[in-house]
Parts: C-alpha cells; sequence; structure tokens
C-alpha cells in the first residue's frame, strides 16, 4: 500500500464521511487481483446496514476523489477498480503497466 495517498484521504474525511469510509472498507477487503472489485450496490447495502442512496452517494464521491475506477459492467452490476496508486494485488510488472496507464491517460509523461 502506498502511504502519502492515505493522507490525502484522511484529509477528505469532511466530504467522504462515514458512510464513504465504510463503502471504501467494504471495497477494499473486495479486493481482487489486478484492483478489480465485484460487488453489487444491493449486497453492499445489506452487508453495511445503509441505505442505496447513500451507498451510491459514497461510490460517486470516492470516484470524484479518484480513490476508485470504474470497470467494466459485470451481467447487470458495475464493478470498479482501485487507484493502483493507494495499493496493489497483483504482479508487480502489471502494477507499473497500471500506473503508467494512468498516467498516460491524465496526460502526464511517464519518464524512465
Amino acid at each position: 500500500m502506498a502511504q502519502s495517498p492515505f493522507e490525502v484521504l484522511a484529509a477528505q474525511r469532511r466530504e467522504l464521511g462515514a458512510d464513504g469510509f465504510s463503502v471504501l472498507f467494504l471495497l477494499l477487503a473486495r479486493l481482487d487481483f489486478d484492483n478489480h472489485i465485484y460487488v453489487s450496490q444491493k449486497e453492499m447495502c445489506a452487508k453495511l446496514g445503509m441505505a442505496q442512496p447513500n451507498v451510491s452517494r459514497a461510490i460517486h464521491r470516492l470516484l470524484d476523489i479518484g480513490v476508485i475506477d470504474e470497470g467494466p459492467r459485470v451481467g447487470r452490476c458495475r464493478s470498479y477498480r482501485l487507484n493502483p496508486s493507494y495499493g496493489w494485488k497483483g504482479r508487480p510488472e502489471n502494477h507499473r503497466a497500471a500506473l503508467k496507464d494512468r498516467m498516460r491517460s491524465a496526460r502526464m509523461k511517464v519518464v524512465a
């Protein structure tokens, strides 16, 4: 895990709120290889005892802050992907590639 992005995240506590952190921790608990996260909002609501609009709002905040990205749909459910700057589950070479892709998509130069 990277430490400095979590320091930035901690400073966002008012914007994220308790619901946002609860959803984030559940998403991190479901982290799969190459940072993919597969969990339905319905399942999150049941696990966290939260209403669907609160879960949806928390996910949108996490997307806006850049902690997670939207992944491909799996059936009727959305999937997510943890920003590789926050941590990585998988092979180191895939992590490097994901970081480079993220930098390119943000129009930043990748320096060797």
